[in-house]
């Protein structure tokens, strides 16, 4: 009976997880291509993975890099001060530094693809490039305001944000960069994140999220009260995050009507946040904090093992059990990690190489569990158990 309801109940499996960084240095951007393979910046260093965060291999860089932006697994960018700009196409190994045309400090940079991208900084600079970075051109932002975060959804369409709340909007590439009027009381913006041309949010200094669904004609305060916000980013029109200082992680599912705090484990100022997927997510922020969300509630919100191909054999059990995985799912270098309600990790088996994995109950009390199975750095199925 507890079995069948179970099977047919959704279960709150959100988490959000911290990450051995190696290092106690403030960690301010932060950016994934997809689940497992991502980059911090960390002064004159950069932390990569290809494992999901289970590993943060520094790569030195010999320059002081600022705020990060990769597009694939060896194309990325850097900004920061005195107008900066590096470039890597190797991961990250080595930067080449372009020239920017600017001395002014560079906040953040957004491509759309390889070749074309845009930097905002202080002083109101914009930056355009259609080659990949090799040339750079400045474009005429409309103000001399600080931006610190830029956002584009397509080629043509992008807004820029920053001090005073200013908010600039381009319909054309950036050939012309037009003022947005944002609600009183509204102070720095800090991060603007677009899921389209109409529908898009902004966070601020003074702990504001404000939204627009006509393009940014129109901007109204969802949310305030908050502690000092540093980012946004969503997922789709629906689902969003949003983080700050405190260790203040935010969620909305309905496109931030409501927003819910969740239990970041942490009270240190979160800077940065990235979602390569609906079900994973990081955080970076202050003393070489690195948290990670996982969503183990699978398919369709219910745990169950994908496509049906896993089985798990005695479930419930009170010694051991044995996963089951059919012959359709290849099986070279697997691991499976289980962890409890809260989201800890309980158990960690590697270097897997059969079709059956056996689990022993160890120390595990009494009560639910959540495992997932990992292959070549790709999940290939999640599901619970149950120890009574």
């Amino acid at each position: 009976m507890l079995l069948a309801l179970l099977a047919n109940q959704t279960l709150n499996a959100q988490t959000w997880t911290q990450q051995t960084s190696g290092t106690t240095h403030n960690l301010g951007s932060v950016s994934f291509i997809d689940s497992n393979t991502g980059w911090i910046s960390v002064g004159d260093t950069i932390l990569h993975t290809t494992n999901g965060g289970n590993d943060w291999i520094p790569q030195l860089t010999n320059l002081e890099l600022g705020s990060i932006s990769f597009i694939n697994s060896t194309i990325g960018y850097s900004v920061g001060a005195n107008g900066f700009i590096a470039k890597t196409t190797d991961g990250g190994s080595n930067w080449n530094l372009q020239s920017s045309g600017t001395t002014e400090h560079l906040s953040a940079a957004y491509f759309i693809d390889t070749n074309t991208g845009w930097i905002v900084g202080w002083n109101g600079v914009i930056l355009n490039t259609t080659d990949g970075g090799n040339n750079w051109s400045i474009q005429s932002s409309g103000t001399s305001d600080k931006l610190f975060s830029v956002h584009f959804v397509n080629a043509t369409t992008g807004w820029a944000v920053g001090d005073y709340g200013v908010i600039v909007n381009t319909t054309n590439g950036g050939n012309t960069w037009n003022l947005q009027l944002q609600p009183t009381g509204v102070y720095a913006l800090l991060s603007v994140f677009f899921v389209s041309t109409s529908t898009g949010w902004a966070v601020s200094v003074g702990g504001k999220i404000i939204n627009t669904t006509d393009g940014g004609s129109n901007w109204n305060v969802q949310s305030s009260g908050y502690s000092w916000l540093n980012c946004v980013y969503f997922v789709n029109a629906s689902i969003g995050w949003v983080v700050g200082n405190g260790g203040t992680i935010l969620k909305t599912s309905d496109s931030g009507n409501s927003w819910n705090a969740q239990n970041s484990g942490t009270t240190v100022a979160l800077k940065s946040v990235c979602f390569p997927d609906i079900n994973t997510g990081y955080a970076v922020g202050h003393n070489g904090t690195i948290l990670k969300y996982e969503d183990f509630t699978g398919i369709n919100g219910k745990l169950f093992p994908l496509n049906n191909k896993i089985a798990v054999y005695p479930n419930p059990f009170s010694t051991s059990a044995t996963i089951n995985i059919s012959e359709e799912l290849t099986i070279t270098d697997a691991e499976i990690k289980i962890y409890d309600l809260f989201g800890k990790q309980v158990i960690n088996i590697v270097n897997i190489k059969n079709q059956e994995i056996r689990i022993d109950r160890k120390e595990l009390s009494n009560g639910i569990y959540f495992y997932k199975i990992i292959n070549e750095n790709e999940t290939i199925g999640t599901g619970k158990l149950i120890v009574n």
